[in-house]
């Protein structure tokens, strides 16, 4: 298909320089940009006026929990009573609640709910979704749920970027050191041959730092590229972990130090901040102007997932980034195209309009 795009009133390029062209035209040729600027009109080329319209690129959320079955409505109810998440999670509420939702529903129920999600997503604006599995919490069921989203991928009509996250929380009957073992030694070789990504929760409460370092490297061995949830509740060291290990992305960082910030800088870790969570969880926003002025960039996500973020499009953390966090607009926009993109290693592809 060849398609231009005649005179659009702006185009938000959403390069680092964040250059804004007007009156400009953008010839697209088999879904690629070809070329940007004053195109001649010929036959077999389809036109479409865009003078009324500004172009952006597709939105791209680098940080989703999509693949799950069931719903976590009645804790909401308990969270407005002050009921911490750790609380729900120790009384088997919380992640282990849609484990065993997820693991209750078929093959073709998940893919049926994921579809729709991703529908959603869509008419959200939403072209490149990344999704972290973690509601399987056993080598058998993570698996499953990996083997389930590489059908998706070839599926959707939206760019499917695959993360194994067995490192969700601890599953019931084990021990902490029992399944950070499992993990290693089992859990990221059978990831290998389906993901791109491996996600650890270094949190209080979930896995140590130690822990947390262990399964990335081990991660590593096997290709897999490391992302970290990191200092969501406190302070886990995990942004420093993200820049000592050289992560793709530090994700949540509400709670992150300085020298775990100034870390990230030195191997230029993404810093992947999800507002909508703290909204919903009504706890402190992650601290977007400290973040900045070490020069660590600054990517936007959802977090959707049916507990702490049941949020779909990505202009509502977006809002919430531009006022309750106080970041600009260009940084706000950035962070759901061209650092977003460099939180799932796709900057080179997606997330800026360029030739």
């Amino acid at each position: 298909m060849k398609l231009i795009l005649k005179n659009v009133r702006k185009i938000y390029v959403c390069d680092d320089e964040f250059n804004i062209l007007e009156n400009s035209s953008i010839y697209i040729e088999n879904g690629k940009i070809k070329k940007i600027g004053k195109i001649k009109e010929e036959e077999g080329i389809e036109v479409f006026d865009a003078s009324d319209y500004i172009s952006l690129p597709g939105f791209i959320d680098s940080h989703t929990h999509l693949i799950y079955a069931g719903d976590r409505l009645e804790e909401f109810k308990l969270k407005l009573q002050g009921i911490s998440y750790l609380e729900i999670l120790k009384k088997g509420g919380g992640i282990l609640k849609t484990v065993n939702d997820t693991k209750m529903a078929s093959d073709e129920e998940i893919e049926n709910l994921i579809l729709e999600r991703l529908n959603i997503l869509i008419k959200e604006g939403t072209t490149t979704c990344e999704i972290k599995t973690g509601y399987g919490l056993s080598l058998k069921d993570e698996e499953r749920l990996l083997r389930i989203l590489n059908k998706i991928k070839e599926k959707s009509i939206q760019d499917i970027v695959i993360t194994y996250m067995g490192a969700h929380a601890i599953p019931e009957g084990y021990s902490k050191n029992r399944y950070v073992e499992e993990i290693i030694n089992e859990g990221i070789p059978m990831a290998k041959k389906y993901a791109e990504f491996c996600d650890v929760f270094c949190e209080k409460g979930v896995f140590t730092y130690s822990q947390s370092k262990r399964i990335c490297e081990k991660a590593k061995e096997f290709g897999l590229l490391p992302k970290i949830h990191a200092d969501e509740i406190s302070d886990s060291k995990g942004a420093y972990l993200a820049g000592e290990i050289g992560a793709v992305s530090c994700e949540h960082m509400v709670h992150s130090s300085i020298r775990g910030i100034k870390k990230m800088k030195e191997k230029d870790v993404i810093a992947v901040l999800l507002p909508a969570t703290s909204f919903f969880l009504r706890k402190k926003f992650a601290d977007a102007k400290k973040i900045k002025n070490e020069g660590v960039k600054i990517a936007i996500a959802t977090d959707h997932n049916p507990g702490t973020s049941p949020c779909f499009s990505l202009l509502t953390p977006a809002k919430l980034a531009l006022f309750i966090m106080k970041m600009e607009i260009k940084d706000v926009i950035l962070g759901i195209t061209l650092n977003a993109a460099r939180a799932i290693k796709r900057e080179n592809i997606l997330g800026s309009i360029e030739e």
